[in-house]
């Protein structure tokens, strides 16, 4: 005779399988309301939480999938598969930095978990952290995912299409792969001489990284045909036996930039011109200048007041700009050539603007024509320049009407 503890495992098996049966087959809705009856019937099961949440999530109805979440968590406190399915919806509802927490105590709880279990929360770990503007730790966390499941494949495909030759996060183009590269190795070494993590100020940052620039345009651009011969191996050993004189007070007349190999530009236009028209509107507080330690003296305003095309088109997302106006620092090496190429940009720009002669305008819009090609394809160029123009003549209309 079979009891009744009996029968209660065997409905729950019955309806779990019957459940994971349509999710598999995409058929959520129709699992809802079984997922929800095993939720009632079976309260003390994680699974029956995870599938329903999990139903209400792929139904459109990622909130109310978070809630359940929750209340599972404090059902069941610490159960590993709970936490980690909660980070995954902070995940998707783009909630990184509270998910990044979570990700870290779903990994804690999989300490005495399968190496599978433990490849998952090191690879959602480095997805909430690439999507931070942490770089080089989701690559980090990336590579530990790989290391505790080989077998696993999403980590592998993000280490392979966000890292280049170096094993370093990718640049808007692959020009600047060799240069990112450069300047990492050099940053490195000076912190280490000074024993220190950052810049202790503006003076600083500009001395050290106008430093590594020149001696990158002096020493390794004209090598470009060499370069290209060579292995990353090969290449990381040129570029650490070249010594950088930090007390350099050369600067390029723009403010700290290089210029990528000739013959090496390349890259894919980042962005629609749909895309471009979504662009965050204007909204920049004076005290983001402090921030762009790396731009010249109210470099962050101009960029940030004029250059929104610019920065879309070389790879900045929508919703880091949104994140960086409101104070998200930026202390990512590929955000700051983006903004670096986007300041330079804007200003020939605005020497075009501004030309008190043909001659100078039309030497500004060449230099903003080579500059705009570093990271956009030629035929969007054009483009590019007319919605910059447009930008700066509306930005300073606003500007004369406020003196009014």
């Amino acid at each position: 005779m079979t009891s009744t503890g009996d029968r209660s495992a065997l409905d729950y098996e019955k309806k779990m399988r019957q459940v994971h049966r349509l999710m598999v087959e995409k058929k959520f809705k129709r699992a809802l309301p079984i997922a929800a009856e095993l939720v009632r019937f079976f309260p003390a099961e994680p699974l029956a939480h995870v599938a329903y949440a999990i139903c209400h999530a792929e139904t459109g109805n990622d909130e109310k999938a978070l809630e359940l979440r929750v209340e599972a968590n404090i059902a069941i406190p610490d159960n590993r598969l709970i936490v980690f399915q909660t980070a995954e919806a902070l995940n998707r509802l783009g909630r990184y930095r509270l998910a990044e927490g979570v990700f870290k105590r779903a990994l804690v709880l999989s300490a005495a978990g399968t190496k599978r279990e433990r490849s998952e929360c090191l690879n959602g770990l480095g997805s909430v952290l690439w999507k931070q503007g942490k770089r080089e730790e989701a690559i980090a966390a990336w590579k530990r995912s790989v290391a505790e499941d080989p077998t696993y494949a999403i980590p592998q495909k993000n280490l392979r299409e966000l890292t280049n030759e170096y094993g370093e996060p990718t640049p808007s183009s692959s020009a600047f792969d060799d240069p990112n590269h450069f300047q990492k190795i050099h940053m490195d070494r000076y912190f280490i001489l000074h024993g220190k993590e950052r810049f202790a100020d503006l003076d600083e940052a500009n001395q050290v990284i106008g430093a590594i620039y020149a001696t990158w345009n002096e020493q390794i651009a004209p090598r470009s045909k060499e370069l290209d011969l060579m292995t990353a191996a090969q290449k990381t050993e040129i570029f650490s036996s070249v010594q950088v004189d930090y007390t350099n007070k050369f600067a390029p007349p723009h403010g700290p930039g290089f210029r990528p190999p000739a013959g090496r530009r390349s890259g894919k236009p980042r962005a629609t011109s749909k895309q471009k028209a979504k662009s965050p509107a204007r909204k920049t507080p004076h005290r983001l200048d402090g921030q762009f330690h790396f731009l010249p003296p109210d470099g962050g305003r101009i960029v940030l007041d004029a250059g929104l095309p610019a920065l879309v088109a070389a790879g900045m997302g929508a919703e880091r700009l949104i994140a960086i106006v409101k104070g998200a620092p930026i202390d990512d090496e590929e955000e700051q050539e983006i903004f670096l190429w986007a300041h330079e940009l804007v200003k020939q720009i605005a020497f075009a603007y501004f030309g008190k002669g043909t001659q100078d305008e039309v030497r500004a819009l060449l230099e903003a024509k080579d500059i705009a090609l570093e990271r956009v394809l030629e035929v969007d160029v054009s483009h590019l320049l007319k919605s910059l123009r447009k930008e700066l003549e509306l930005m300073f209309k606003r500007d004369e009407g406020d003196k009014r």
